[in-house]
């Protein structure tokens, strides 16, 4: 299945929803609209069709809501529903739970000010809310994929403080939606995490994009985090250009395929510019390039180090 967006020069935007067959033929295509805008993000396979979702606006100048269409497997509408909660929201990714039921991951501008939460929706086949949670803080935090773990679901997105860059975050809740822990990764420049996928020893794996590390500018930035939620590996892979990853799978052995975007090859002029290429890549990261890991043992090198001095002076002052 294709989802993506089709733009009108009325400025109109709706939703594309094409289904392939595996020999990559086109079996059905639908053009879905709701409102002034009507923007789709992502979709999953249901147990009788197609849940795809994004974003609706009625009009300019009002407030985005979630927008979710079921679909049958031949493409014909089931329901559309968007879910009005007066304030700006959007859904950017989900998955099928285990009863059956359709789990939404995006954003949601819970108090008006601009600034927004992690938002997780559940629904039933009807399309009807069975629970619906916002998880933040001060700032603005910004889901973008979710996956399934064993005992509930880890949701990556962006995390910005005021005044501060954005960093990678990782929040894992268990199936009732409640918080089992939080992590944020990154360091004093922009970074953040637009993907989400299951390793196969069962911890996952994260890309998005860093500007702390790497080659310059945007880089693809790929960690791996535990169950528990602790780093166990980072990498990056780019060049002096703008690159970011949107899916990454485990092929075993070690080894990584990355989908994303890049800056056009050798076309300096063109770094930035918003004219970029798909950029497929696969990865062994046998030294793992471990830049988080790095930084994080000379912190505690240093920490150590400062501990060692300040024993020391404590002894020789006793000795006084």
């Amino acid at each position: 299945m294709l989802i993506g967006n089709e733009f009108f020069e009325s400025g109109q935007v709706s939703g594309y929803v094409a289904w392939i067959n595996n020999q990559g033929d086109l079996e059905w295509m639908k053009i879905l609209s709701e409102g002034a805008t009507g923007k789709l993000f992502s979709g999953i396979a249901a147990n009788d069709g197609f849940v795809v979702f994004g974003l609706s606006l009625q009009s300019i100048g009002w407030a985005s809501s979630v927008w979710a269409v079921k679909l049958d497997i031949t493409g014909n509408i089931i329901w559309s529903r968007t879910y009005d909660l007066s304030t700006d929201s959007a859904a950017r990714s989900g998955l099928l739970t285990d009863d059956g039921d359709y789990l939404l991951a995006g954003y949601l501008d819970s108090k008006g000010d601009g600034n927004y939460d992690f938002y997780l929706l559940k629904l039933n086949t009807n399309g009807d809310i069975i629970w619906n949670n916002t998880y933040g803080g001060d700032g603005s935090q910004k889901a973008y994929s979710i996956t399934r773990a064993n005992d509930g679901y880890v949701v990556v997105g962006d995390i910005q403080l005021p005044n501060s860059a954005t960093d990678a975050w990782v929040l894992k809740v268990d199936q009732a939606g409640k918080v089992l822990w939080n992590r944020s990764v990154g360091v004093k420049a922009a970074d953040s995490a637009a993907v989400i996928s299951m390793s196969e020893d069962g911890n996952y794996l994260v890309g998005g994009f860093t500007f702390s590390f790497g080659e310059g500018n945007r880089d693809i930035f790929l960690f791996k985090i535990s169950e528990k939620g602790n780093v166990m590996w980072s990498c990056t892979q780019g060049d002096s250009g703008y690159q970011e990853a949107y899916q990454v799978l485990d092929v075993g052995k070690n080894q990584y395929i990355i989908v994303g975007w890049t800056d056009p090859p050798k076309e300096t002029s063109l770094i930035g510019k918003a004219q970029y290429d798909f950029y497929f890549v696969k990865i062994s990261p046998q030294n793992a390039n471990l830049n988080l890991t790095i930084l994080f043992i000379a912190i505690c090198l240093l920490a150590a180090t400062v501990s060692i001095i300040v024993w020391r002076l404590s002894k020789k002052n006793n000795k006084r």
